[in-house]
């Protein structure tokens, strides 16, 4: 019995060792081949001693900074203010066709998104003043049409006021529609103003978005 203990404890001992030594063995191997993180924030690593820009591992990704979702910088082409300009006058010789034209030359060219932007407000507001100048016109033929009937049976014996009043709205209306036109001028003209400017102008009144930006 004396003799079999002595042998477990021999065997306990060279036992411990070796666990010992594979413990050892493991931590040599594991340390050098550990992943450490290193900090990408610019400001951190500005804020270090002895830091070197050149160094390979202080390389900085501007780009990191950027949150997800968001465009990169396009950098702008050198006549996109200009194309921007045009776009806003386009409307006095095409109407709401120049906008268009416009927008659909440029709207997939890089470096031309100012120029994108005002073409697509110029079409969505001039494609609104449209749709009002239409509703005026039809008003303003329905009101002469009324005032027409009334006047012919005025000579057949009254009806004279209620066909003068009608020829008065009428003109009230074709009155608003020539005021819309030269509103909308105005609005194109301090539109190119402001794009040969550099300043990016929307229309200050609502309209429709047919065109998303």
């Amino acid at each position: 019995m004396l003799v079999m203990g002595d042998t477990y404890t021999v065997l306990g001992g060279i036992s411990a060792r070796l666990f010992i030594k594979i413990l050892v063995a493991l931590r040599i191997w594991y340390v050098p081949h550990r992943t450490i993180h290193r900090p990408t924030d610019r400001k951190y690593i500005m804020s270090q001693q002895n830091f070197d820009p050149n160094q390979p591992n202080y390389n900085y990704n501007p780009n990191m900074q950027q949150g997800m979702g968001q465009q990169p910088y396009e950098q702008e082409a050198p006549d996109a203010r200009s194309k921007a300009l045009l776009s806003y006058l386009s409307p006095i010789l095409l109407g709401l066709f120049g906008p268009l034209i416009f927008w659909a030359i440029y709207k997939d060219k890089p470096g031309y998104g100012f120029t994108k932007r005002a073409a697509t407000r110029g079409f969505n507001m001039m494609l609104t003043w449209g749709i009002v100048s239409a509703v005026l016109i039809i008003l303003y033929i329905v009101l002469i049409a009324i005032g027409a009937a009334g006047a012919a049976g005025a000579r057949s014996g009254g009806g004279a006021g209620a066909a003068g009043i009608m020829v008065l709205l009428a003109m009230l209306v074709l009155a608003v529609w020539g005021i819309g036109n030269l509103i909308m001028l105005i609005f194109n003209i301090m539109g190119a103003v402001k794009s040969n400017n550099g300043e990016d102008y929307n229309y200050p009144v609502p309209y429709f978005k047919l065109i998303k930006e």
